[in-house]
């Protein structure tokens, strides 16, 4: 297990569940979050998929994606916003919390805070160990 991977997804959930609160949405996340039964539950479950999405981006896209490390993890959480869009589309479970309400306001939302996200994944990556 890679360290630096494992301490850039555990900061970067940290720093999107704060964001989410903020924005007052986490996006198709809030389906999964809903499943913890409590903060410390909502915090373990955001670590874990961080941290399996850490790899992901540092193992099969940072070599792919284009600029530097800050706009290649932004870029990586617009496909993960992506995904749970197609995710949203496709499967009832992940429906509800994409695609709150009727306006595209959550949708934006959702879109910055994994812009956020990937951001600082990101830094927290390139950062030294």
């Amino acid at each position: 297990m890679d360290s630096k991977v494992i301490r850039a997804g555990i900061n970067s959930a940290v720093i999107v569940l704060l964001s989410g609160t903020a924005l007052g949405t986490f996006g198709g996340w809030g389906a999964v979050y809903d499943l913890a039964p409590n903060l410390l539950g909502i915090v373990i479950l955001a670590s874990v998929f961080s941290i399996l999405l850490c790899y992901v981006f540092s193992y099969w896209f940072a070599d792919f994606l284009p600029g530097t490390s800050v706009l290649k993890g932004a870029l990586f959480g617009i496909l993960v916003w992506i995904a749970f869009l197609i995710l949203g589309g496709i499967s009832t479970f992940f429906k509800d919390a994409v695609y709150a309400g009727n306006n595209g306001q959550i949708l934006f939302l959702a879109l910055i805070n994994h812009l956020i996200w990937g951001a600082t994944l990101g830094i927290f990556l390139e950062s030294k160990a």
